[in-house]
C-alpha cells in the first residue's frame, strides 16, 4: 500500500502538496471526506469536502483547496496558522497506487507552510436604508475584532469626494463574528444624516463606498485593499424607505411660543404643514386647539424641528387654559403634518388613542401689558387691548386711574366702580 511521506501546504494559493512513497493515480483522490485539517488543543477537526488537481500520476500531487473549505481553515484559528499546528489526517482509501491499493491512514505535520499573505477585498455590498444597515461581503474570512467603520466613505458616485456628494462614517456596530460578510448597522447621527441628504443613497444609482486599508483585516493580518474615492464601488442592492416617520416627543415653551416636535428619523422640514397640529388639554378631550399659523424656526432638515407659535394660537391656547401646566399640555397630528425625506407621511397621533403628553415644559412667565386703550364718555366704557389674553375675572377696577397725561398731572380719577362686560377671557 502507497504511504503519505510529507506533506506542503500553502495558505495563499490553497494548494495542499501530498508526497508519497510511490507513484499513485491522480485521478483516484477522494475530495469529499478523504483528508481532514487537525484542530489543535481546544479546537475542532475539519474534514475537507471538495478540491481538484491538475497533477498527473506520480509521487507528488497538487491539491486545489475548495474555496469552501479553505475558508473554513481560515476561520479556524485552531490549524494552519503555522508550520507546527498544520497536521492533516490522510484517510485509508483517499489515494490508490496504479494497482489500484488503498494509501495506509497517515497523520502528518506539515514539513513546509506557506501564511496566507494574499490581502482581501470588499467583493460587493448592500444598504437598507429602513434599517440604516450595510451588508459588506469579502472575499475571504475577515477578523471582526479589527473592524473599523469610521475606514467607510459614504459617496453618491464614483468620483472625488469634492465633485461628488457624501461623507465618512463617525462609528456604527455590528454583532456580525469572524467571516466572510459584516453588518454594519450605522450610528443613529450618521443614519439620519444620510436620510437628511437628498442626494446621497437615496437609490441605486445615488450609493457607493471608498474605504482605506484600516477598514479590516483578514484572520492572519493582512489589510483589506482600499478602495479609491475615484474608483468607488456602486451598492449591488439598494432597500428603499418603506417605514413612516413617528413623532416621539413634543417639548412646549408657552413663555416664547415656542412648538419642539421631535422624529425617529429626519424629517422634511419644508413639508411642514402646521394646521395639522393640535394643541389640547388632555389625552382624551374637545378642549383643543389647532393651529391656524406659525412657522418653522429652521428650515434645516433634522430630526426635530422648532414651531414659532402665532400670536392668535398662542393667545386662544391661554383662552382655553391649554398649556397651561405640563397635565394640560398633549398633541395630535394628522398624517399630512409632515413627510420624511423619502416622502412618507408621519404616522398620525389621535385624540383618544394616542395623543402625546409633553416633555419639557416651559410656563408662561412673561406678565401681560396694556398696548392701548379707548374711552367713551358718552358711552360710559373702557375698552383696554392687552399683549396677550387676560382672565377677566381677575380684573379689579379700582386698579384703574384716568388722567389728564401720561406723565400724571393734576387731573386723574380713580374708578371706584365698574365691571366687565366681556364673559371670557
Amino acid at each position: 500500500a502507497p504511504i503519505l511521506e510529507q506533506f506542503a501546504l500553502n495558505m495563499s494559493s490553497g494548494v495542499l502538496s501530498l508526497t508519497f512513497d510511490e507513484t499513485v493515480e491522480s485521478t483516484s483522490i477522494v475530495y469529499n471526506g478523504g483528508f481532514v485539517f487537525m484542530a489543535s488543543a481546544g479546537g475542532v477537526d475539519y474534514t475537507l469536502l471538495g478540491g481538484s488537481t491538475a497533477s498527473e500520476d506520480g509521487i507528488v500531487l497538487h491539491i486545489l483547496l475548495d474555496k469552501n473549505d479553505l475558508d473554513m481553515i481560515k476561520l479556524n484559528e485552531y490549524m494552519a496558522t503555522r508550520l507546527n499546528n498544520t497536521e492533516i489526517t490522510a484517510k485509508m482509501g483517499s489515494v490508490q497506487d496504479m494497482r489500484g491499493n488503498n494509501v495506509a491512514l497517515t497523520r502528518l505535520v506539515a514539513s513546509a507552510f506557506a501564511q496566507d499573505i494574499v490581502v482581501p477585498t470588499l467583493v460587493d455590498f448592500e444598504f437598507n436604508l429602513n434599517l440604516t444597515l450595510f451588508i459588506l461581503n469579502f472575499d475571504e474570512p475577515v477578523r471582526i475584532s479589527t473592524f473599523l467603520p469610521t475606514s467607510l466613505t459614504l459617496q453618491s458616485g464614483a468620483g472625488a469626494v469634492a465633485t461628488t456628494h457624501g461623507f465618512t462614517l463617525t462609528g456604527g456596530s455590528t454583532s456580525s463574528p469572524n467571516g466572510l460578510q459584516v453588518r454594519l448597522t450605522l450610528s443613529v447621527d450618521d443614519g439620519n444624516r444620510v436620510k437628511a441628504d437628498p442626494r446621497l443613497y437615496v437609490s441605486l444609482g445615488s450609493s457607493y463606498l471608498s474605504l482605506i486599508s484600516s477598514l479590516v483585516q483578514d484572520m492572519v493580518g493582512n489589510p483589506i485593499v482600499a478602495i479609491a474615492p475615484s474608483n468607488a464601488k456602486q451598492a449591488s442592492q439598494f432597500v428603499e424607505d418603506t417605514i413612516r416617520p413617528v413623532l416621539y416627543r413634543f417639548d412646549l415653551d408657552m413663555n416664547l411660543g415656542l412648538l419642539t416636535l421631535s422624529f425617529v428619523e429626519t424629517v422634511n422640514v419644508s413639508s411642514l404643514v402646521v394646521q395639522q397640529v393640535t394643541l389640547q388639554s388632555l389625552s382624551s378631550t374637545t378642549n383643543a386647539v389647532t393651529l391656524t399659523g406659525g412657522s418653522a424656526v429652521s428650515l434645516t432638515d433634522a430630526t426635530w424641528l422648532t414651531i414659532q407659535l402665532s400670536t392668535a394660537d398662542m393667545n386662544e391656547l391661554k383662552r382655553k387654559e391649554i398649556g397651561r401646566s405640563d397635565t394640560t399640555s398633549w398633541l395630535t397630528v394628522t398624517e399630512n403634518a409632515i413627510l420624511d425625506m423619502s416622502g412618507l407621511k408621519v404616522i398620525p397621533l389621535v385624540n383618544g388613542q394616542s395623543a402625546l403628553g409633553v416633555t419639557n415644559y416651559t410656563a408662561d412667565t412673561t406678565k401681560p401689558t396694556l398696548e392701548s386703550f379707548d374711552l367713551s364718555i358718552d358711552g360710559f366704557a373702557l375698552v383696554m387691548t392687552f399683549s396677550e389674553t387676560v382672565r377677566t375675572s381677575t380684573l379689579a377696577t379700582t386698579g384703574i386711574t384716568i388722567q389728564s397725561s401720561g406723565l400724571g398731572g393734576e387731573l386723574s380719577q380713580t374708578l371706584t366702580v365698574g365691571s366687565a362686560t366681556q364673559s371670557s377671557d
